[in-house]
């Protein structure tokens, strides 16, 4: 399937436990006359699971636990023909329950099988490598790119870092992606557990048709959660 413009614009269509709650919506005026559309979402008392991350190492069952929360809300955004287009650590929030609920669905586009996608979306480093050599224009791809992204999610949570953190220019990122076919690199010090590592590896697939879908991932990571 692919996908079409507008970009998603009612967030309030979007009931999951998993997803931040939507609000409301206001606009602030300024002295100098313009305004700032502002949209209200639920309080997220512990902040992103970036934050998480790189203040304290996961262990592999806050890992599995967190990865749960983030599939079911993405199995969710696809069963209802929905792409996120933007999945990371950083727009993924924690209650003060510690569950986490993914945010940010400004990039969000409904699924349509008449149109294309536009191609400027997401972050860089956590795209798929079909998003990183669509060219200006447009360009058909799938539901696949979120599940790669969430590859990216399940190295950011194990290894505490961001993906790629060496390179900061776009051509070079390509080549090592698209060209190269290689991803990050885990810490070889630090115990991970080797199911995780797999799946996050099954994510990265360069065809995305060979990619697990949300339900497949949930299913594995339901396995390897009754292991622990």
């Amino acid at each position: 399937m692919d996908f079409k413009a507008p970009l998603l614009k009612d967030y309030s269509i979007l009931n999951h436990p998993n997803i931040v709650g939507f609000e409301g919506a206001c606009i602030e005026r300024k002295r100098d006359d313009e305004s700032v559309f502002m949209i209200v979402t639920e309080l997220m008392e512990k902040g992103t699971l970036k934050d998480q991350v790189r203040e304290n190492p996961l262990s592999s069952g806050q890992t599995v636990k967190y990865a749960i929360d983030i599939a079911k809300a993405m199995e969710y955004i696809h069963h209802v023909e929905i792409i996120h287009r933007d999945l990371k650590c950083d727009n993924v929030l924690l209650n003060k329950d510690d569950i986490a609920k993914v945010a940010d669905l400004g990039l969000a586009r409904e699924i349509d099988v008449d149109n294309g996608m536009t191609v400027l979306a997401g972050t860089p480093k956590w795209e798929a490598p079909e998003v990183l050599v669509s060219k200006k224009g447009k360009r058909n791809y799938s539901k696949g790119a979120d599940v790669y992204s969430f590859g990216m999610v399940l190295y950011e949570m194990m290894s505490g870092l961001e993906p790629f953190p060496d390179i900061h220019d776009i051509f070079e990122l390509k080549k090592i992606v698209c060209d190269k076919n290689k991803r990050p690199k885990l810490p070889k010090k630090k115990l991970l557990n080797p199911a995780l590592i797999s799946m996050m590896k099954e994510c990265w697939q360069r065809d995305a048709n060979r990619r697990p879908s949300f339900t497949q991932i949930l299913i594995t990571l339901r396995k390897i959660d009754s292991y622990q």
